[in-house]
């Protein structure tokens, strides 16, 4: 291994390693400023979701219904997708019923309701 001098003046280095020069400048870019502000979150639950989606990661989100149906859970899932449907079906039928009732007003179909 060579053995060499080094020096440091006004952040530039300099190395002279086997009569090669070799002196390194600091960039305009490396000196930070102080008044620059860094990026936040804008809440707490954006960075829970943000964990979240880093840690689970859409790949897994993709393998779970291919996984149910190679192994047989086809039958269970595609059973769940459907009681899914005809629930939210049914509550959506019931919201537009009230709507109509209540003259297409949010605020009037609270009150009618009760």
């Amino acid at each position: 291994m060579a053995s060499g001098e080094f020096s440091a003046t006004n952040g530039a280095v300099e190395m002279h390693i086997q009569g090669v020069e070799v002196v390194v400048a600091p960039s305009e870019s490396a000196n930070v400023s102080s008044s620059k502000q860094r990026d936040t979150w804008g809440g707490k639950l954006d960075f829970i979701l943000s964990a979240v989606g880093f840690a689970v990661g859409l790949g897994n989100v993709w393998r779970f219904p291919y996984l149910c149906f190679s192994n047989g859970g086809g039958t269970s899932v595609s059973l769940s997708l459907c009681l899914c449907d005809i629930s939210a079906v049914t509550f959506l039928i019931g919201v537009f019923q009230l709507i109509k009732v209540a003259s297409i007003l949010p605020r009037n179909a609270m009150l009618a309701r009760s």
